[in-house]
This record gives C-alpha cells, structure tokens and sequence, in this order.
C-alpha cells in the first residue's frame, strides 16, 4: 500500500516539475529559445549543425547597455531602440521590467538535447571549451571547430527574464572568423499562445 501511494505521488510531482522544467529549464524558457533558433528569419537552412553555448552569463555589453538605459533612458532609446520599441518601453511597464530584468540574471547551464520542433541536430559546449579553440590563426581556429563538430554556427543565450507577456533573453550567434552578431530580444507572448519576438537590439557584429 505504501509503495501504491508513493508511486502516485512521485507521478504526480513528475508531471508538475514538468510543467516548469525541460532539460533542467522552466517551460518558457525553453519555448523562447525554441523560438529563436527555429525562426527561419535567421536562414539556418543551410547548416546541419548548431551548437550551444552553455554556461552563458549575460553579455557584458547587454549589461553596459542596460545599466546606461536605467541612467540615462532617451538618449539610449533614441540611439538603439526603433520607434516602437522605444515607444513600449516607455509606456509598458511590463516591457521595461522584462529589458531590465536582465541585471538579474545569473549563470545558467543549458541542457540541450533537442528544441521544439527541432530542425537542426544541436550539441551543446561549454564556453570553456569553445574559447580553446581560438589560439593563432581564427580562420585555422574555426576550421578546427568545423572538422571535429561539423558545424560552424554557434549561439549562447542568457538566462530569460519574463514581466507579464515579455520575455528578454540576450542571444549571440558566431559563425566564422568575421562572421557573428549579438542581440537583446524581447518577446511578446500573444493571443495564439506563442512567442513572438517584437523588438531586436543590436549590440555587436563581426
């Protein structure tokens, strides 16, 4: 009879943290970094690798941007934000708590085994591990990347802050030698249940 009950309740604690939980990752978390590599926007089509980052802490220019948004808001809006962002963001509180919120962010470690839909065979990586390959000559350094994963696009996420139906995660892609971006994203959850991204910052390109 113990056992019975026991049984019962660890299905009924599985299926909760399930609920919040994918791979070491709340739910939502993981639909908005499914939503990103997924979104054909970004033209994966030709690659059959992508690995992840793990152990991703947010980007030090999402920081400096975000700490010079909170001291001084229009010049940074005017300088980095289209119209309509700029426009949310001063009149959405949900929007703003979600860009900030970001500050807040601590280490995460992704584990990654497939995303929703997933398109692309994924691997994930430690930072560690990717730095070491860049020792002399970057195009040799990549080259190194290419033979032992077969691949040569690489993206990092931050830890995702969520206000209301916002959602902001700092994303980073590397793709060759001068060849990547890095980009905060805010999502909008809307009415069809998705997440949509509304607004991209461009912090860096190579």
């Amino acid at each position: 009879m113990f056992q019975y009950i026991r049984t019962i309740l660890f299905s009924i604690l599985f299926i909760i943290t399930s609920n919040f939980d994918v791979y070491g990752q709340s739910h939502n978390e993981y639909e908005i970094y499914s939503t990103i590599i997924n979104n054909k926007e970004i033209n994966w089509t030709n690659k059959n690798t992508i690995l992840v980052i793990r152990n991703v802490k947010l980007h030090d220019d999402s920081r400096e941007l975000l700490n010079m948004l909170k001291a001084d808001q229009e010049l940074i809006l005017s300088g980095f934000f289209d119209d309509e962002s700029a426009k949310k963001y001063e009149t959405d509180q949900n929007y703003q708590d979600a860009l900030l919120g970001l500050l807040k962010t601590s280490t995460q470690k992704i584990k990654i085994k497939s995303f929703v839909d997933p398109t692309f065979n994924l691997k994930s990586i430690s930072k560690r591990k990717f730095n070491s390959f860049f020792k002399r000559d970057i195009y040799k350094d990549w080259d190194q990347i290419y033979k032992k994963y077969q691949s040569n696009w690489v993206v990092e996420f931050s830890k995702v802050s969520f206000s209301g139906n916002y959602a902001a995660v700092y994303y980073g892609y590397h793709c060759g030698g001068l060849c990547g971006s890095g980009q905060l994203l805010v999502l909008e959850k809307k009415d069809s249940a998705n997440w949509v991204v509304i607004s991209t910052v461009n912090l860096w390109m190579s």
